[in-house]
Order: C-alpha cells, then sequence, then structure tokens
C-alpha cells in the first residue's frame, strides 16, 4: 500500500469515526479495501496518538470516546489534474478527491 492509499483511507476512517458510521471492523476494512489487522492497527495509530478510539456494539460503529480527535488534512493544492491522475497509478485519488471535497 503507497503512502498515499493509507493517507486516504486514514481520511475516510476519521471520517466516519466522527460520523460514527463505521461498521463493524470486518465492514470497515471491505469498505477500505484492506485487512481487519490493518484496520486495527489503524485504530491503534488513533489511539497512540491522543485520540481514544472505541466500539460501541448498540451503534455498531468505532467512535472517538475522548475529548481529543484527530482531524487529518492532506494538501493538494499544489499537483495538477495530471499529477494527482497519475499519483496511484490512476484516476483513484482523483476522483476520491473530486467526489469528497469538490475540487
Amino acid at each position: 500500500m503507497s503512502k498515499l492509499d493509507l493517507t486516504e483511507n486514514f481520511v475516510v476512517m476519521e471520517r466516519l469515526i466522527r460520523k460514527k458510521s463505521t461498521g463493524t471492523s470486518k465492514q470497515l476494512a471491505k469498505r477500505l479495501s484492506v485487512s481487519q489487522a490493518t484496520v486495527f492497527r489503524m485504530i491503534k495509530e488513533f489511539n497512540i496518538r491522543g485520540a481514544e478510539v472505541d466500539f460501541c456494539n448498540f451503534c455498531n460503529s468505532y467512535f472517538y470516546s475522548g475529548d481529543k480527535v484527530i482531524n487529518i488534512h492532506l494538501n493538494i493544492s499544489n499537483m495538477t489534474e495530471e499529477e494527482m491522475r497519475n499519483t496511484n497509478g490512476g484516476e483513484k485519488i482523483f476522483s476520491f478527491f473530486l467526489h469528497h471535497y469538490q475540487i
């Protein structure tokens, strides 16, 4: 997995945690196209960095259980459309940002 793929997955995961709409670890892994073990490692990274992430069985989602949350920002303002398309070997990153961030 490239650094850009990993960053993209952290951005998506952070948004889903904030919205309390991650689903189970298995569902989240499928959504991010990673293994469950990777999901657990990503959650561990959130916790290491001080953002307490827990799972709610009632909501069926991960959520921030403490006061600290993580906001992930990826600055692509200096990238041309062509550079974004070439990043990650195709149009995945460009279409992701086009769809989610209206660039």
